[in-house]
């Protein structure tokens, strides 16, 4: 989404999304979930990246929940998880909302949530 952004468009439609395919170098990992598609930087391993960014004073830090993917989300969860010893789904949620400057936890979020709950659980992190 931040790339469409980038280029005056509005909305990611399988067109966008064929064509940044296309756009992109051989080799460039990717990532697809049933939120969107996440390019990494060339040469990164998604399974292996263990970090999720905070936002500074700076806006243009801030990230909407739909432009930080599901694996930050996921690492952000992991860390939740080992301050708290462990907690509710709900409340871990809400932490790892926090983690990115967030602090409303939505249907739409937690739709977010849900996606990286689920990368979380896939890594056998939890």
């Amino acid at each position: 989404k931040r790339v469409a952004k980038a280029w005056g468009l509005t909305r990611m439609t399988d067109n966008v999304n064929k064509v940044l395919d296309v756009c992109m170098p051989v080799g460039l990992p990717v990532t697809r979930h049933e939120t969107g598609t996440v390019y990494w930087p060339v040469g990164s391993n998604p399974m292996e990246y263990a970090e999720y960014r905070i936002p500074s004073d700076d806006e243009q830090t801030k990230r909407p929940l739909e432009e930080i993917p599901p694996e930050e989300i996921a690492n952000a969860m992991c860390e939740v998880l080992s301050e708290l010893g462990g907690c509710h789904k709900d409340e871990l949620y809400r932490e790892a909302i926090k983690c990115f400057g967030l602090s409303s936890l939505t249907a739409k979020a937690r739709k977010f949530m849900d996606v990286a709950f689920a990368s979380l659980r896939q890594s056998g992190r939890i």
